[in-house]
């Protein structure tokens, strides 16, 4: 047993803090994912969420999502905040927005990391399979180092 660095109560674990102790000294609020978190009831939660459930009067449902409408997600204002489904949010974010197409070389990119994603999540696949997965993905490789470097192809020996 060990005694609290705060209070001196004994605590069984090996940590310096008791929990009060150690709940007293969290941060009241910080920021993480670009969103900032504050604890509330034993909960780590968005203060824009908290935000938009105060003025409401009620607490969010499961297909509502808060949109910053200036897109800085430290703003919480409430005239900053919208109210809007997760489709309607998704619409904003990514089928509505003007992205630029994606080059050839990053679609390249996103298959190769996908095909290695399945293969590590993959239980069911054949020894086989995985072996010809794996060589397309060295294909794959060594066509984007000679893309890269001026050529086509390996040169010829």
């Amino acid at each position: 047993m060990s005694k609290c660095i705060d209070c001196g109560k004994y605590i069984r674990k090996r940590a310096n803090r008791c929990l009060s102790c150690y709940t007293n000294s969290r941060p009241k609020s910080w920021v993480s994912r670009g969103y900032r978190f504050i604890h509330v009831d034993g909960k780590d939660i968005r203060v824009h969420r908290h935000i938009m459930e105060i003025h409401l009067g009620r607490k969010l449902l499961g297909g509502e999502t808060v949109h910053h409408i200036n897109g800085d997600k430290l703003d919480n204002r409430i005239e900053n905040l919208q109210l809007m489904t997760n489709s309607e949010h998704m619409y904003i974010h990514h089928i509505g927005s003007k992205q630029r197409p994606r080059s050839d070389n990053s679609k390249q990119k996103m298959s190769i990391s996908m095909k290695k994603v399945w293969l590590r999540r993959s239980k069911v696949v054949s020894q086989e399979t995985r072996l010809k997965m794996s060589a397309s993905m060295k294909i794959a490789r060594a066509r984007k180092f000679w893309n890269n470097h001026g050529s086509t192809s390996p040169p010829e020996s």
